[in-house]
């Protein structure tokens, strides 16, 4: 069984069926440029519809790009980063952080490195290219990934559907499976029947 992150989140009713329909972990991006983003305050009511599914495990990422809003909801239990963000301000947060893998590049230097990694840290795995940050909806080379994710609890986001998470699971063994437009109709609508049929594809393997 295999762990769920659906990001792209834009909506309380949204993140309440995701979340009923078996997703582990939700992402809320905070990035204007993105057609998926969300103001913060509309963040905190997405915290609040889901507040009772915390006691179940289910956690909740806010997704940024090379800076921080002003203000993050303390309930955030991981931030997920792309782009070049200070490390002081990293630091201050006092959630989890996500750590984004951009190329095989970056895989190959953290198997190689004696770096200490925490066994809550987790990374996700974006190896394709794209006109924004995130996997945007590409696919790659997913069994690259096999010998990371063997040592490392990753996430595979990119080109992830319903029709082919079954391949990308057993392709590459990650820890889990991150997507967004792969289970929208368009950009930020995510249509609970893709998203069920995936989820119930993972939790089968």
């Amino acid at each position: 069984m295999s762990y769920v992150k659906i990001c792209g989140i834009m909506c309380a009713d949204a993140a309440v069926s995701c979340f009923d329909a078996g997703a582990d972990m939700l992402g809320v991006i905070y990035y204007p440029p993105s057609p998926r983003h969300v103001e913060i305050e509309q963040a905190s009511c997405i915290l609040d519809a889901v507040e009772k599914f915390r006691s179940k495990g289910k956690k909740i990422t806010l997704v940024v790009v090379n800076e921080l809003p002003e203000i993050i909801d303390t309930r955030f239990d991981y931030i997920q980063i792309h782009g070049k963000i200070e490390v002081d301000l990293i630091k201050s947060i006092r959630s989890k952080i996500i750590r984004v893998i951009r190329d095989i590049k970056q895989m190959e230097n953290l198997l190689l490195c004696e770096e200490t990694i925490l066994p809550e840290q987790l990374f996700i795995l974006e190896l394709s290219r794209g006109m924004l940050p995130g996997g945007n909806g590409a696919s790659w080379n997913w069994p690259d990934a096999k010998q990371f994710c063997q040592k490392f609890k990753s996430l595979i986001a990119g080109g992830v559907t319903p029709e082919n998470v079954e391949e990308i699971i057993k392709s590459a063994e990650p820890f889990g499976v991150d997507v967004s437009s792969g289970v929208e109709t368009t950009a930020g609508v995510k249509d609970m029947n893709k998203i069920k049929k995936l989820i119930d594809t993972v939790k089968k393997i």
